[in-house]
């Protein structure tokens, strides 16, 4: 079984239509998923939801998006995690059912996802569609699927907590060492649609960058003093670059340029 667990806050529209999505999917036996919504306390939240799969509803307070990941992983019964945003969406009704013919029990299955951003029309495919399966290594190395376009093991789920102590780089070093440590099957589909438009304003802000500079220079910290400083200085030299460009192009520029830079990445 998989498991889709959505991670919500006080986007009741988006929720919609991600359950609306998961509704679409025509699989062989739909007894092979299920769907673990995890609300941060909206106001008035639903306590039943028509979903066409079992689903599991929990509203309350927590410490942020991966403590409500961490939570939506103990909630779920599945072999698999598919973690979901409110908003996400699965692209066509054949997705859900082509992940779990080529999921392997224990393994990683990752996918490729249609970004979008609808206040600028931008949309573009990552990974880019240059990147096969017999090149996916290099992709791994500077890039990470992001996590609407992955499936994970429940086992290392709960095994590798997020931790909620780092607000943004949490994602980053679970998927890392969940790559690292586990086989992988590469997919070279587009089957899910990521909104950035939610994002944008923290990718702009001062305060989010020093907080990614800061947990990203604390993950190192086991490393030898070599190591250390020279991964810490790539990844805030990485970062600032990202900042410094997003500022002086602006945000509409930078985001459309995007889609010319995913295409040159070979």
């Amino acid at each position: 079984m998989i498991s889709i667990v959505v991670v919500t806050y006080n986007d009741l529209f988006g929720l919609n239509k991600t359950i609306e999505s998961l509704n679409e999917q025509m699989v062989s036996d739909k007894n092979d998923f299920e769907v673990v919504i995890v609300d941060g306390g909206t106001k008035d939240f639903p306590s039943i939801i028509e979903a066409k799969f079992k689903t599991i509803i929990v509203s309350e307070k927590d410490n942020g998006i991966y403590d409500a990941m961490n939570k939506g992983v103990r909630l779920s019964s599945g072999d698999s995690i598919i973690f979901m945003n409110g908003g996400d969406l699965f692209l066509g009704d054949k997705a859900l059912n082509i992940i779990n013919k080529n999921n392997k029990f224990g393994n990683v299955t990752f996918w490729r996802t249609k970004m979008i951003m609808k206040k600028y029309d931008v949309s573009y495919i990552f990974p880019c569609e240059k990147i096969k399966k017999n090149n996916i290594d290099y992709f791994l190395k500077s890039k990470l699927p992001c996590h609407q376009s992955i499936c994970v093991p429940r086992s290392f789920c709960l095994d590798n907590p997020y931790n909620i102590e780092n607000k943004v780089t949490s994602d980053v070093i679970f998927k890392r060492k969940a790559l690292l440590e586990l086989d992988y099957t590469f997919l070279d589909q587009t089957l899910t649609i990521f909104s950035l438009d939610g994002i944008s304003s923290s990718i702009c802000d001062l305060s989010t960058l020093k907080t990614r500079i800061f947990e990203s220079v604390k993950t190192h910290a086991h490393l030898p003093l070599f190591t250390r400083l020279l991964r810490t200085t790539r990844s805030t030299v990485r970062h600032l670059s990202k900042y410094l460009i997003l500022k002086i192009l602006g945000e509409k520029l930078f985001f459309k340029s995007k889609i010319f830079f995913n295409e040159l990445l070979l």
